[in-house]
Order: C-alpha cells, then sequence, then structure tokens
C-alpha cells in the first residue's frame, strides 16, 4: 500500500467519525429542546406539633353521700404554627385514681387557631374517686388548614367585672361576671368564652365556659361565668374568648358595598 493510499484511508475515515459526530449532536440538541423541562416538584408543607403546656384538674364532691365527686379538666394547648390551625381537634383524657386505675376516659374537643394558646376544658366528668393524675392524648395527625395573610384572626377583648357568691339548693356557686368585645374586622356567630380561675398558691380552682352567641363588629356582649365555690380564695380568672374561623356558618358577610350604606 502506497504512502497516498494510506492517506485517503485515513481522511476518509476522519470526515466519517466527523459526520457521524454531527449528525449525534445535532440529533441531541433538537431532541432536547423539544422535550418538555422536568416539573419541579411542589413541597410538603410541614407544621410544627400542638404542645401541651399545662393540664389542670378541679375536683368537687358532690353534696349527696354514695354519688362520688364530678372533676372539670383544663388543658393549655399551644398551636406554633402562625398561619395554620385545625377546625376540630379533639384530644383524649385518661382520668387514673390512686392505684393507676382508670376512673373514666372521656374526649374533649375544640379548634385551634393559627398561632394561638388556647383552653380545651371538659367539665362535669363523674368519678368515683378523687384522680391523682389526667393522662392527656392528643391527636396524632390533625389536619392543618392554612390561612392566607390577608385574612385577620378573631380580636375579642373581655373585661371582667364582680364575682358573687350564689346558692342553688345545696350546692354553692362562685358567679364571675364580665363583657366581651368584638374588636375584629368581622361579625361572628359563635362566641363562646372561658375563664380559668387561678388561687393565691398559683393552682387552678375554678373552670367556667359560656356561649354568647353572635357579636357583631364592635358589639358589647355581658356574660357570666360560674363553679363550685373554692376554699381558697381567687387571685386573677384568666379569659379565653375564641370562635371557629373554619366553620363558613360562622362567619357573617356584608351584602352590597358597604361604602354605599346610609
Amino acid at each position: 500500500m502506497t504512502s497516498r493510499l494510506q492517506k485517503q484511508i485515513i481522511y476518509g475515515v476522519g470526515f466519517l467519525v466527523a459526520a457521524v459526530l454531527v449528525v449525534w449532536g445535532t440529533y441531541a440538541l433538537f431532541n432536547s429542546a423539544s422535550r418538555p423541562p422536568a416539573a419541579t416538584p411542589t413541597p410538603t408543607e410541614t407544621f410544627a406539633p400542638v404542645r401541651i403546656e399545662e393540664v389542670s384538674t378541679v375536683v368537687h364532691t358532690l353534696p349527696a353521700p354514695g354519688f362520688g365527686s364530678i372533676a372539670d379538666v383544663a388543658v393549655r394547648v399551644r398551636n406554633p404554627n402562625l398561619r395554620a390551625g385545625v377546625a376540630e381537634y379533639p384530644v383524649k383524657l385518661i382520668l387514673r385514681g390512686g392505684r393507676a386505675q382508670v376512673l373514666e376516659t372521656q374526649t374533649a374537643t375544640k379548634y385551634l387557631l393559627p398561632g394561638a394558646v388556647t383552653y380545651i376544658t371538659q367539665l362535669g366528668i363523674p368519678v368515683s374517686e378523687p384522680p391523682t393524675n389526667v393522662e392527656v392524648e392528643l391527636q396524632a395527625n390533625p389536619s392543618f388548614i392554612t390561612i392566607p395573610a390577608s385574612v385577620s384572626l378573631p380580636d375579642l377583648n373581655v373585661t371582667f367585672r364582680e364575682r358573687t357568691i350564689k346558692n342553688i339548693g345545696n350546692t354553692v356557686l362562685e358567679e364571675q361576671k364580665g363583657v366581651v368585645t368584638n374588636a375584629s374586622s368581622l361579625d361572628w356567630q359563635f362566641v363562646e368564652v372561658a375563664g380559668i380561675a387561678v388561687g393565691n398558691s398559683g393552682a387552678v380552682v375554678g373552670i367556667g365556659k359560656t356561649f354568647v352567641g353572635d357579636l357583631k363588629v364592635g358589639q358589647q356582649r355581658e356574660f357570666t361565668l360560674s363553679w363550685p365555690a373554692t376554699r381558697e380564695p381567687i387571685r386573677n380568672v384568666i379569659p379565653d374568648a375564641t370562635t371557629n374561623i373554619y366553620r363558613e356558618e360562622n362567619i357573617v358577610r356584608v351584602l352590597g358595598d358597604p361604602g354605599l350604606l346610609r
């Protein structure tokens, strides 16, 4: 084979390889341009768990002998999620006696507003003996509902007034009167008020709750809370006025343009 023939073969092979590379590069470029971009996965929203801050139990002995006692339980919980809450949040209450036996098991349910600290209460739990411990089981995977930043949370202000003693038959009750004001930008159909009475020792000595019904913007409504009279003087009462923003029928919407009203 002559030197000239060898050069021709080398040039031919090189040209063939170059042609293949050009065709492959053109195909790859066209294929990548026509292929739709890969979808970006939507990040899963995560929520911080609800925390129990305090469990308070108040036991009242029934006036009639042989009927045992009743217990009122208040669980203070914190929802650390500032823009997400739960429309219905049940907690399981297990009341145990002196031998660690189960005296009663009940479920208390409330809603959790975004970023709120609230009390979940269960009143009048029948027990055969005063409970020595109350176990609280929180819901494992609550369904959090995120609200837009433009939505204002309820603003309900409570002012307490006089506190009096009232006798009903053989039962002596302590009544705490007060006024709740709707300082929100919306009317609410169902407003509830709870009061946690704290004694001089710092322990909870009374738990009461009531419903005040609908409350329009700027409106005030009187209410009365009551609990069996306490042996220990009450130092202060902690208010907890709330409304469930996740109930559609709870929100009163204004019809038409409010600016046209005279």
